[in-house]
């Protein structure tokens, strides 16, 4: 007898998953592990860099005491870039680790999500392509034995070292204040929620149809009690973190409103124990009232942390660029007084004591700004870094002006008003940010977007407006120009009087350039962008005249011109606003002598220049020109 087997389909089953969304505690746990552990990290950075500092330092002066390098220099140097690829490397995980704390903090839908983005930037800036760039040098020249080179690279990583350890300070303090905010936000929250528990608890308390028991509300109100608990040591979490600020925050006391809500909590509980439960929704109301007024608290001190402290913050800004502004000026007048002075002459040695308390000066300015970049976001890496490049020229300055070498000792002097200059452009640029960030509302402009009568609430400028902006401007540069030499007031009060002004009317030209930037690609629609951008070339350089202090009749020839073409390009655009069934257009014969290859050329050209044009540039004031000059050939071409 044969048997036939026949292969049946089998079946199995794969193990069951679950998967459970993580509660908002479980993240908010989650978020502060993460953080901790970010200010760990970043703690240990600056250890690190203050360590290789000390190396370096101590390795420079080996290499000067001998005649070559030798094989314990050699080590030592391999040391310390083994240190600085291990520093480079916590730092990156640091970078990650806060980029996993961005991702927690998104879903737990936070309101301080756009500061954390940008802190983020600010940490994956830290070590700098020019730190990347020394480091790969320093490997090469160990194989070497060059003395001059290997110790003139232990410098420059010296210095990129100590920005590197400021800019780690910078951030650490940046992102104490951020999870002091945090925990606020979290805990105003969590009051916010003991508050909608309370009152659901109240409402059930004498709820005749509720089919709660005794005991079931006992334990409801048990379990509020435990969050009020848990909400105090939050309260005194977020005292401890702002003890580690360097500006400290003034919070509310609010020990003994926490107190009472914690008493009347429990006399709901017994109560209720009891049966009681008027009794107990009576002790229910009072607890909710007092949680009210916590409430209020925390988000009052939250509403004029957010709103008093850019204020403050702006006006330390303001003063900043006000003594940037007379730092300039100063340099000037004593690099003119160097050139016209003899270098035999005794008056030198006044030179170059007037040169050490520019220094001295500079160096405030280095402290005030650092100090207030440990609570501006907006300030970046590079700011502070110029800063430290005016304070190094006019060390060298100094040190060329004590050996009578004129020629170089001018040279920094003359590097330390550009940098200066610079930096006040950048910082102006930043107060303007700040300001628009502060009380610019959304706009709420309904109007064409050539409009020549504007909504007040619209935030897009007319050509009329702007107009009548550049006419008040051209007014007030006239009375500069003339008053410049009437001027009341002696030294060191007149320099800063002039300073304010100087500041002012280039804050207001880069205000109305700007504007006009703004309608550049609706006019290009008319032909009239061309026109545009020769405006905006005079206006950026009558910006760097004003801020030069160089309002000479040049400068104001250019301010009439201005004003010229600002009434053509706002006649034009009346002239667009008429109506299209009124105009009428003019056969014009052309000839046509160019070949298809010449026009797509001609066209890539164009969107090339137009690209060029629309995309901002960060460059030197000296390569700016040379563009302008690049596009005006071009126009005329």
């Amino acid at each position: 007898m044969l048997l036939v087997l026949v292969n049946k389909p089998k079946f199995t089953k794969s193990q069951t998953f679950s998967y459970q969304e993580s509660s908002v505690e479980e993240l908010i746990n989650k978020k502060n592990q993460e953080n901790e552990k970010i200010r760990q990290q970043i703690n240990q950075s600056m250890k690190l860099a203050e360590n290789i500092q000390k190396e370096i330092k101590e390795l420079n002066k080996n290499i000067l005491e001998k005649d070559k390098i030798g094989w314990e220099e050699k080590e030592k140097a391999k040391k310390i870039l083994q240190k600085q690829k291990d520093l480079e490397q916590k730092i990156k995980e640091t970078n990650e680790r806060n980029s996993k704390s961005l991702k927690t903090n998104e879903k737990l839908n936070s309101s301080l999500i756009e500061k954390q983005k940008k802190l983020e930037e600010l940490m994956n800036k830290v070590f700098t392509d020019e730190m990347k760039k020394l480091l790969e040098e320093m490997e090469q020249l160990i194989q070497e034995s060059d003395k001059e080179k290997l110790k003139n690279l232990l410098e420059k990583l010296q210095d990129e070292n100590h920005d590197l350890e400021k800019e780690l300070d910078r951030e650490l303090e940046l992102f104490k204040q951020l999870e002091f905010e945090q925990q606020v936000q979290e805990a105003i929250d969590k009051i916010k929620e003991i508050k909608k528990s309370q009152k659901n608890l109240r409402d059930e308390t004498l709820n005749t149809k509720s089919y709660l028991k005794k005991e079931d509300l006992v334990q409801k109100q048990d379990s509020i009690s435990k969050k009020m608990d848990s909400l105090k040591k939050e309260l005194e979490d977020i005292k401890k973190i702002n003890m580690e600020l360097e500006k400290k925050n003034t919070i509310p006391k609010t020990k003994k409103l926490e107190t009472e809500i914690s008493e009347q909590m429990l006399d709901s509980k017994k109560l209720l124990e009891k049966g009681l439960k008027r009794k107990s929704k009576k002790s229910q109301e009072k607890a909710i009232n007092s949680i009210e007024k916590l409430e209020n608290e925390l988000e009052k001190m939250q509403t004029e942390s957010n709103e008093s402290r850019p204020i403050e913050d702006m006006e330390t800004l303001r003063k900043i660029l006000e003594n940037l502004i007379v730092l300039s000026l100063s340099q000037e007048e004593l690099m003119l007084e160097v050139r016209n002075t003899y270098k035999g002459s005794p008056k030198f040695v006044q030179i170059i004591r007037k040169q050490a308390r520019l220094r001295e000066n500079s160096e405030i300015i280095q402290d005030s700004l650092y100090a207030l970049s440990k609570r501006v976001l907006q300030i970046q890496s590079t700011i502070n870094k110029e800063i430290s490049s005016i304070n190094s020229n006019i060390e060298k300055a100094i040190k060329k002006l004590e050996l009578r070498d004129i020629n170089n000792g001018t040279k920094r002097q003359q590097f330390v008003m550009t940098s200066t200059n610079n930096l006040a452009l950048l910082l102006s640029e930043i107060l303007e940010q700040m300001q628009k960030e502060l009380d610019s509302p959304p706009s709420k402009c309904n109007k064409p977007k050539n409009c020549n009568k504007p909504n007040p609430n619209c935030s897009k400028p007319s050509m009329s407006e702007l107009k009548k902006a550049q006419k008040k401007l051209n007014e007030k540069i006239n009375k500069a120009k003339k008053g410049e030499k009437g001027k009341e007031g002696k030294g060191k009060k007149k320099g800063e009087n002039r300073s304010k002004e100087l500041m002012e009317l280039a804050k207001n030209q880069e205000q109305i350039r700007k504007q006009l930037m703004e309608l550049r690609d609706e006019m290009g629609k008319n032909g009239e962008k061309g026109k545009i951008d020769n405006i905006i070339n005079q206006m950026e350089e009558n910006e760097t005249d004003i801020i030069n202090n160089r309002i000479i009749q040049e400068t104001i020839k250019r301010q009439e011109e201005i004003l010229s073409k600002l009434l053509e390009a706002d006649d034009a655009e009346r002239e667009q606003d008429k109506d299209q069934k009124r105009e009428s257009t003019e056969w014009e014969f052309q000839i046509d002598y160019k070949n298809s290859d010449f026009i797509d050329y001609q066209k890539q050209k164009n969107s090339q220049n137009e690209m060029l044009k629309t995309v901002p540039l960060q460059l030197n004031p000296f390569y700016k020109k040379k563009v302008k000059k690049y596009f005006q050939n071009m126009t005329n071409d």
